[in-house]
């Protein structure tokens, strides 16, 4: 994860319904993938109006 913890809780709260609580552990394959693809957006789409 980018901020380098284990994990992150994802929590849902509604008026008169149980809280749900969901540990979610970091996909290192998802997440390499996930960087190689924004990084191949920022650089071909984002970068180039910033610089002009």
């Amino acid at each position: 994860m980018v901020t380098g913890a284990e994990f992150c809780d994802f929590v849902v709260y509604l008026k008169n319904i149980p809280i749900f609580i969901q540990r979610i552990f970091p996909d290192k394959e998802c997440i390499d993938m996930m960087m190689c693809k924004l990084s191949k957006f920022y650089f071909e789409h984002i970068k180039p109006k910033l610089t002009t």
